[in-house]
């Protein structure tokens, strides 16, 4: 099953790399748990202790681990883990205590506490907070992950649609217009939708954008 979930997983990971799209990085990590897993007495699956995962995951799952743990703390989300993040202007100092327990035990003594809270979070802001302590947030135009993904899900199925047409033997005016009536298009937008599908079926995401886009 490994085997057979190696190219998907990498077509994935590099179909995240080159769209910025967290979505395909959680599409991968799906892949790779459940190729790495066994099936249960009641048909759940468990992953085996065998499993790595891939660089460019792991890098997104320390950024998000850490973006909620701040969240806990009352703190917005960062879009860098530091390597000194223990040490930033309104943590607190640990107490004396624990600085001189540390230090006979041999510990770093710049280990903090966590950081004060700066405010409350409603349930509304935090689960705003956490779309955006893992990379979801909508774009500045109303757009976002979700909708850049169901949009390259409807190009794609538009030119995979008009490749099977015509291989039954309609025309390509004929399957334009069977696309027309299904995804209720204009003709212009018909021909701009198998385009762009064309383009990630080869792995160009970097097409101009709709004009409702711009």
């Amino acid at each position: 099953m490994v085997e057979h979930y190696g190219k998907e997983i990498s077509d994935t990971l590099e179909t995240a790399q080159k769209t910025g799209n967290p979505l395909f990085l959680w599409g991968a990590l799906f892949r790779l748990l459940e190729a790495h897993a066994e099936t249960k007495e009641d048909g759940s699956l468990t992953v085996r202790t065998d499993v790595t995962i891939p660089p460019a995951i792991a890098d997104y799952l320390l950024l998000s681990a850490f973006n909620m743990q701040m969240l806990s703390w009352g703190k917005e989300p960062v879009e860098i883990v530091r390597k000194n993040w223990a040490n930033p202007p309104n943590y607190m100092p640990l107490p004396k205590w624990k600085e001189d327990l540390f230090r006979a035990i041999g510990m770093e003594t710049s280990i903090t506490s966590p950081p004060k809270t700066s405010k409350k979070l409603t349930t509304t802001t935090a689960r705003k907070q956490v779309i955006k302590a893992l990379g979801l947030s909508y774009g500045t135009q109303g757009g976002g992950p979700f909708k850049k993904m169901q949009t390259m899900a409807k190009d794609y199925s538009a030119y995979m649609l008009s490749i099977s047409l015509q291989k039954s033997g309609l025309s390509k005016t004929e399957t334009e217009e069977h696309i027309k009536k299904i995804f209720n298009l204009a003709n212009r937008g018909v021909k701009a939708l198998i385009k762009r599908g064309e383009a990630v079926a080869k792995g160009n995401f970097s097409l101009p954008k709709r004009k409702s886009e711009k």
